[in-house]
């Protein structure tokens, strides 16, 4: 029986058992990174809308968070 241990893992982890095939895995390569890029599109859309005061207590001016929400989805 295998015990996974889900408290280390990030929220929006998925586990999936490794493919054993190129194809499978070129096509999991690709599941992940699409995956990643609407992630960040959507993180960015909402530091976009996120109120001064809020800013202010994540650290951020409204001019680094207006920088990181227009950052294309595939940049880092």
């Amino acid at each position: 029986m295998m015990t996974l241990v889900s408290h280390h893992l990030p929220l929006n982890t998925m586990i999936i058992p490794a493919p054993t095939t190129l194809a499978a895995r070129a096509l999991v390569t690709i599941a992940v990174k699409v995956e990643t890029w609407s992630m960040r599109r959507q993180t960015r859309q909402h530091l976009r809308d996120l109120p001064e005061h809020v800013l202010f207590d994540i650290g951020l001016t409204r001019e680094q968070a207006k920088l990181e929400s227009t950052k294309y989805f595939w940049r880092a």
